[in-house]
């Protein structure tokens, strides 16, 4: 997720980020608008962090022994969950708001001008891109920073190191 927020943002800065695994794709056309109903809608929309949904697979035998159809999350757990405070996030099919995955709080008032977000990115090569892109992407670029570590209070005893 982390490597997918760096790339997106070098290639579009999107407001708006699909993910999806590896082996997945969104077979609906209409998925991207009706998200984006969603996310700007003008009551509710800047409390949206993100819209799921969920996969269901085509072809699934009637005796799914395997489990694909995933029959108890998306017909039991999910929808019980919803009592509990709202749905879980299942990591794949989501469309996120990306202010709300880096921590950016928002307000009513607060709209995107999308036309002008699209102007702004300056124009580079593809090679160019592509090659910023794999070194965004690399497992090795948070490698010795200080993402994910947490500084203890000063007040707190330090452990020992070993």
């Amino acid at each position: 997720m982390n490597a997918l927020i760096r790339v997106s943002s070098r290639i579009s800065n999107s407001p708006i980020i699909l993910n999806v695994d590896c082996d997945q794709y969104s077979n609906n056309s209409e998925s991207v608008r009706d998200a984006l109903c969603f996310f700007m809608d003008e009551e509710m929309g800047h409390n949206i962090a993100y819209v799921q949904y969920p996969q269901y697979f085509n072809n699934i035998t009637k005796n799914d022994v395997y489990g694909n159809y995933l029959r108890i999350n998306n017909e039991v757990e999910f929808p019980g969950a919803d009592a509990n405070g709202g749905p879980l996030y299942i990591g794949s099919g989501c469309f996120h708001r990306r202010d709300a995955l880096s921590g950016k709080k928002h307000e009513k008032e607060s709209k995107i001008d999308w036309k002008k977000e699209n102007e702004i990115r300056v124009k580079e090569s593809a090679s160019t891109l592509e090659e910023t892109c794999k070194i965004l992407a690399d497992c090795s670029y948070e490698e010795n920073s200080q993402w994910g570590k947490r500084s203890s209070p000063p007040s707190s005893p330090t452990p020992p190191s070993r």
